[in-house]
């Protein structure tokens, strides 16, 4: 049945018998109840800005049902059931009243079950008081019904959606669509699935973001609004395959709990991506997707008290580069990039692996506090105050870079240790490793440069290495076919191509000519002399010590 004029009634009751539907969605209608309705095919009331009651149950098989009310009141009485079987449910009106339901299937649908304002600005809130609101009772009547999707909003609102108390949807997926969405105190969504979908922003700030208790959760803004979720557990970006944007604006996390991402999927993007686990023992953060696309990022294994730095291993990926922000655990992080990535902010963390074939770190915050550093990637140019220890991070073993590798410690008195190898194709100064740079020259004591690893722990095969350590007595350089040079600081650069070994010690060379006599007219003797202060095995033809004369057999005396 369809329609060609408007239909005006008190009542519409619908004996449908056959597969046929019933479609009134064409014209502005005006029907105030709406009785027992069967029209297997699906069922369509387009009521104008008219409120309507439905009285009867309403059935389809497995088509849709939508019901539209405009600016007017959707009331659904006591004990009435919507079903569609597999058909989706669609209800539109800017008040909607749902009765208690015993069977809690109200609206029954294995399909995709919406429920949003016909005004674009209308106020919405769920188990709240705004003026488009479903209460937690109204929520209740459909929980067992709605075993699809449940969407609530419209993609084009701009009104505020406020969550007022708890919204419980246990093992639902759960979409809210809204102008912006904020809170009143704390207030959890729990569903299995919940995708935020918002105009404007998410949240209020970082100490006030929207709860969710949830498997799985997507995040969207437009405008390059911002975004803050707080989550109660452990937590999965990508919900029903949903990726996370927030454009150039700051998507901000905080959960009780592991953060993860669906593989392919579940990327995410935004001008700032803030993510904190707080958990005692550790929550991991493993965002290893390379579709990635985020300016800056601050991923933070807190405990729960977010008091100090937990054992929650991080990984972070990412196709292009990226700002590292801050990164705080007391267990290994590992970041892969396909770009440039910089620091605005510290990196805390007992083992640090920077991997992906083009990305070039540059990474020199001085608040920088690594125990152990790896690296397989582009380039890496590294400095922190402490001692440092190049070693085996996860799967990463060693540095090793196509372009060059520059790793310093600052700290006067922190060593820079190889327990595995550096190495580096890049041409001309391809590998510079610095211990205890701060260090002027002159001063031999403070950080020195440990070599572990023997004569294969620097590899510049294209170009050549230099090293900077205090004392060649202290250093461990375990390598062969280098110049040293002596009385350097961190900042000089010999010429030349030679590999090197740069020491700030300023050894103190005397030097004592042996007297010699001849008789005139008879050829100069061996000239000699004795050398003192020679160290580190150095000669003194080594290090350039020669005796000469101008005198000749008849120079006068």
């Amino acid at each position: 049945i369809t329609q060609s004029g408007a239909v005006t009634a008190a009542s519409l009751a619908v004996a449908g018998t056959g597969a046929g539907s019933l479609n009134f969605g064409t014209q502005a209608n005006s029907i105030a109840t709406l009785n027992a309705i069967t029209a297997a095919g699906g069922f369509a009331l387009n009521n104008g800005n008219n409120s309507t009651t439905l009285a009867g149950n309403l059935s389809t098989t497995n088509s849709a049902v939508s019901i539209d009310t405009g600016t007017g009141t959707y009331t659904q009485n006591a004990n009435i059931d919507v079903a569609a079987g597999s058909g989706p449910i669609t209800i539109t009106a800017d008040t909607v009243a749902i009765a208690a339901n015993t069977g809690n299937n109200a609206l029954a649908t294995s399909g995709v079950l919406t429920l949003k304002a016909k005004t674009a600005s209308r106020a919405m809130s769920l188990a709240g008081a705004a003026g488009f609101d479903l209460s937690a009772a109204e929520l209740t009547a459909i929980a067992t019904g709605a075993t699809g999707s449940i969407v609530i909003g419209d993609t084009a609102s701009t009104g505020v959606m406020t969550i007022g108390g708890a919204v419980g949807l246990a093992g639902k997926t759960l979409t809210l669509n809204a102008g912006s969405i904020t809170d009143t105190g704390v207030q959890s969504i729990t569903a299995q699935n919940v995708s935020l979908k918002a105009n404007g922003q998410i949240g209020t700030d970082a100490s006030n973001g929207i709860d969710v208790a949830a498997t799985n959760l997507s995040v969207n803004t437009t405008g390059n609004a911002n975004a803050f979720v707080r989550s109660t557990g452990a937590i999965n970006l990508g919900a029903v395959g949903t990726a996370s944007n927030v454009g150039s604006g700051t998507l901000d996390l905080v959960a009780a709990g592991a953060v993860t991402q669906t593989a392919g999927t579940g990327n995410i993007t935004a001008g700032a991506l803030n993510v904190k686990t707080l958990v005692n023992a550790g929550g991991a953060i493993t965002l290893n997707n390379t579709g990635n696309a985020n300016t800056a990022i601050n991923l933070q294994s807190r405990n729960a008290a977010d008091t100090a730095n937990a054992a929650g291993a991080i990984q972070y990926s990412a196709a292009g580069g990226y700002n590292v922000a801050g990164i705080a655990t007391t267990a290994n992080a590992t970041l892969s990039a396909g770009g440039a990535v910089s620091q605005s902010g510290a990196i805390a963390a007992a083992g640090l692996a920077l991997t992906g074939a083009s990305g070039a770190y540059t990474l020199a915050h001085a608040g920088n506090a690594v125990t152990t550093l790896a690296a397989n990637t582009g380039s890496v140019d590294y400095k922190q105050a402490g001692a440092l220890t190049v070693g085996t991070v996860g799967a990463t073993t060693g540095v090793t870079a196509t372009g060059t590798v520059k790793i310093e410690t600052t700290g006067a008195a922190s060593n820079l240790t190889l327990n595995n190898a550096v190495s580096s194709s890049a041409t001309g100064d391809a590998v510079v490793l610095k211990a205890g740079s701060s260090n002027a020259a002159g001063v031999s004591t403070g950080g020195q440069f440990i070599n572990n690893v023997g004569a294969g722990g620097i590899t510049a095969a294209s170009g050549r290495y230099l090293v900077y350590s205090g004392d060649p007595g202290t250093t461990l350089e375990g390598m062969a076919g280098y110049s040293k040079r002596y009385n350097s600081d961190a900042s000089y650069v010999p010429g030349g191509s030679a590999s090197t070994f740069l020491y700030r010690i300023a050894p103190t060379l005397t030097v004592t000519a042996d007297n010699k006599t001849k008789v005139y007219g008879d050829s100069n003797p061996l000239l000699t002399g004795v050398v003192s202060g020679l160290i580190d095995g150095d000669t003194a033809a080594g290090v350039g010590v020669s005796y000469a004369t101008t005198a000749v057999d008849r120079t006068a005396v």
